[in-house]
């Protein structure tokens, strides 16, 4: 659990500076589980967001891919994590660079293809990470593209997905390495636990970061 409630500047652009304040100039939240041992895919992560996205993680985005990301031996050492943070201070950048990453370059590392899905109350809102990243994943790396609002969805070469999905106490009908929850605030208990966790039963390494 990482906590940083409030004191960042906008993220338009390319993130400009965060504000002058000592707490989130040092990158460090006011609550966190101590995460211990074992490496991080976390700066694989931020290096992925400069090479392709041409932005520069903020430190606070870089704590948490660092934290949430760190694994012994490939295996996560925490399989949830939960990330509190005010509006406009760059969520949805953090989620493309991860969700990039685990797209293209982490099916390699473990070698096998990977599921991803995404997630909010609202359609809208979850498909916005969709719209930054579609185009790249296209482009830069093969992936096709499905566009049908609803439908949002990318297949990438080696078989691997990323699906956006409005949450619902209904089943998602998947099984996913990874999930995105976005406005945790408004998902619901049956949502959360009746779907979104069930869907990672039969997954060796799932990994859930709710926001």
């Amino acid at each position: 659990f990482l906590s940083i409630s409030k004191g960042l500047a906008g993220t338009g652009g390319n993130q400009p500076e965060a504000a002058a304040l000592s707490l989130i100039e040092s990158g460090l939240p006011r609550l966190r589980t101590p995460v211990s041992g074992g490496d991080s895919y976390g700066p694989e992560i931020v290096a992925w967001a400069e090479s392709q996205l041409q932005v520069e993680l903020m430190p606070w985005q870089q704590l948490v891919l660092e934290d949430c990301f760190t694994h012994v031996d490939g295996r996560f050492v925490h399989r949830t994590g939960l990330v509190s943070v005010a509006r406009q201070n760059g969520k949805t950048t953090l989620l493309e660079a991860a969700i990039g990453w685990l797209l293209t370059v982490y099916p390699q590392i473990i070698g096998k293809p990977v599921n991803i899905l995404s997630t909010a109350h609202d359609l809208g809102l979850a498909v916005e990470s969709f719209h930054a990243l579609a185009d790249i994943l296209e482009e830069r790396f093969g992936c096709k593209i499905t566009r049908a609002y609803g439908r949002n969805q990318v297949n990438a070469p080696d078989g691997s997905v990323w699906k956006v999905s409005a949450s619902t106490g209904k089943k998602h009908g998947g099984t996913w390495d990874f999930i995105f929850g976005d406005e945790l605030w408004a998902l619901s208990e049956a949502a959360v636990f009746g779907a979104l966790r069930p869907s990672q039963i039969a997954v060796p390494n799932p990994l859930m970061l709710l926001f």
